[in-house]
């Protein structure tokens, strides 16, 4: 059986119901041993605390303009087969992209 890598990319951890989808998403794929890493362009927020903190990246950037570089790198580093974003803004850059 082929391990899938699988990327999951929030603006950040503050609570709001994308954020909180996207986190059980996150745990529950880690859950059943997929490959899955969470990058957040910045690690603000309450729901912090509900992740493993070895399986996310923090991008460390306020604007989504700053962290598209950083999250092409580690799209090339990680080569996932699937990428997860919820919002649009950051979803149409991802769609061009991705290797």
């Amino acid at each position: 059986m082929r391990t899938s890598n699988i990327i999951i990319f929030l603006p950040s951890l503050s609570v709001g119901g994308a954020e909180k989808v996207i986190i059980s998403l996150f745990e529950n794929l880690h859950r059943i041993n997929y490959n899955v890493t969470l990058v957040v362009q910045n690690k603000i927020g309450p729901l912090k605390i509900n992740i493993e903190n070895n399986s996310i990246i923090d991008l460390k950037t306020k604007n989504f303009r700053y962290a598209l570089p950083k999250l092409i790198r580690i799209i090339r580093v990680i080569n996932p087969n699937i990428i997860i974003s919820t919002f649009p803004h950051t979803t149409l850059p991802l769609i061009l992209f991705k290797p």
